[in-house]
């Protein structure tokens, strides 16, 4: 039994035989990861009174300390433009962190100067790292205009920062757009 909600009194008990608390779900809320109540005074005015509790309330901090990082957003990625590249430019991206991994998705529009091979730079939405090999980030790219699939491409880690490079096939000049999709580990 928790020491939460001390001046609730505890009616009859309808749990049977477990322990069992009176709370007023609008003064109970969770502080850090453990459940505490709001200072209830002598005489709680609550109507909802037909809530109970039966059995302990555990203390949820370490459980939800073990919980994996979880984020999501837009941003711009910053490209640089490497080997062949007469335009480039991306739209929003949208990213998902779950624990110390990201995946990052976008389109990314982007004009040769000949045929061949196009090679880019381009930033990441969570840095706090620095790659050391070329395998720590991964990824694939097709385009979605004219045939798909015509134009191709892949993400690997820049090493020694914290961005990706791309390379991508293209059967003429263009301009092409392709979607892609990346992840990588914070070490």
């Amino acid at each position: 039994m928790s020491d939460c909600c001390n001046n609730v009194v505890i009616p009859v008990n309808p749990c049977e035989g477990t322990p069992c608390r009176q709370f007023y779900s609008t003064d109970c809320v969770l502080h850090n990861g453990t459940l505490a109540c709001e200072s209830l005074g002598t005489n709680p005015t609550q109507t909802n009174v037909n809530n109970y509790f039966c059995g302990t309330i555990l203390n949820l901090g370490a459980q939800i300390a073990a919980l994996p990082v979880l984020s999501s957003g837009t941003y711009i990625p910053v490209i640089t433009g490497g080997i062949n590249i007469s335009n480039i430019s991306v739209s929003d991206c949208q990213y998902m962190r779950v624990g110390n991994t990201v995946t990052v998705s976008g389109i990314i529009a982007l004009a040769t100067t000949i045929l061949g091979v196009a090679a880019f730079t381009m930033s990441l939405p969570i840095t706090n790292l620095v790659f050391t090999d070329f395998y720590q980030a991964a990824g694939t790219a097709t385009t979605i205009n004219a045939i798909v699939g015509s134009g191709y491409g892949a993400f690997s880690s820049n090493t020694g920062s914290h961005l990706v490079n791309g390379v991508v096939t293209v059967p003429d000049t263009g301009p092409y757009n392709f979607s892609f999709t990346l992840t990588y580990q914070i070490l």
